[in-house]
């Protein structure tokens, strides 16, 4: 026969077996499901996007649609709230500014404008030159140092590439050039050289004198026009910084003169007035 105890654990574990089977409540099944997604539900992971990733966009209400900018592009905009709106500039553009929290203000510059400046931590500060002015400089690397020039001053020098190099003249010197577009040529004159020539707007042509010949003339201003005497042609005159005037005559005129360095003075004769001279090369000597 069956012990007491074998009997009580089956019976037990009948019990617990139609305890087990007993359906859950209609409620705790709604939770369960709300909880739980279906398992046949479709998850949506990447939705193709249709607006190119170079257009603007905008999302008001969670759906993705193209961004029309209202205000054209060239023009300023501030957007304090989000949203995107005309910037009206306070400061005219031409005047300097600076915005050390964000918020543009005018820049008052503390060194002269005229005195050259540095910004190494981009601070604005004077800047000492260590090469005097007068000498050539380079910077290579940013970096003024002095110049060291390779070629002597007095040869020509050609830089197509910023590199400064010999110039090899094809023309010789002697014959004029020009340079219409900086490559120098030969140049062919189209008037006469015996002609006179002006070149009022750097284009030769020929001059049209509209002073005779035979009249003097001045050009002060480099422009030609009648020089109108006021000293009469028959007294002497002398001009020591080219400006005429009436020579006064030191030595009475009775007396012989000579002007070897042209200032007149007394010529003092070496040779008795009886005795015949020549003067073959303007130097007198007895004959």
């Amino acid at each position: 026969m069956f012990s007491r105890t074998f009997v009580l654990a089956a019976v037990a574990l009948s019990l617990l077996s139609q305890i087990s089977a007993t359906p859950l409540p209609m409620p705790l099944r709604r939770a369960l499901a709300q909880r739980y997604p279906h398992p046949v539900d479709v998850i949506p992971a990447y939705v193709k996007r249709q607006i190119p990733a170079e257009q603007a966009t905008k999302s008001p209400n969670g759906e993705i649609e193209l961004y029309r900018r209202q205000i054209p592009a060239e023009q300023a905009t501030k957007a304090p709230d989000g949203k995107i709106e005309l910037y009206s500039r306070q400061i005219p553009a031409e005047q300097a500014t600076k915005a050390p929290d964000g918020k543009i203000e005018l820049y008052s510059r503390q060194i002269p404008a005229e005195q050259a400046t540095k910004a190494p931590d981009g601070k604005i500060e004077l800047y000492s030159r260590q090469i005097p002015a007068e000498q050539a400089t380079k910077s290579p690397n940013g970096q003024i140092e002095l110049y060291s020039r390779q070629i002597p001053a007095e040869q020509a020098t050609k830089s197509p590439n910023g590199q400064i190099e010999l110039y090899s003249r094809q023309i010789p010197a002697e014959q004029a050039t020009k340079s219409p577009n900086g490559q120098i040529e030969l140049y062919s004159r189209q008037i006469p050289a015996e002609q006179a020539t002006k070149s009022p707007n750097g284009q030769i042509e020929l001059y049209g004198r509209q002073i005779p010949e035979q009249q003097a003339t001045k050009s002060p201003a480099g422009k030609v026009e009648v020089y109108a005497r006021q000293i009469p042609a028959e007294q002497a005159t002398k001009s020591p910084n080219g400006q005429i005037e009436l020579y006064s005559r030191q030595i009475p005129e009775q007396q012989a003169t000579k002007s070897p360095a042209g200032k007149v003075e007394v010529y003092a004769r070496q040779i008795p007035a009886e005795v015949a001279t020549k003067s073959p090369n303007g130097q007198i000597e007895q004959y």
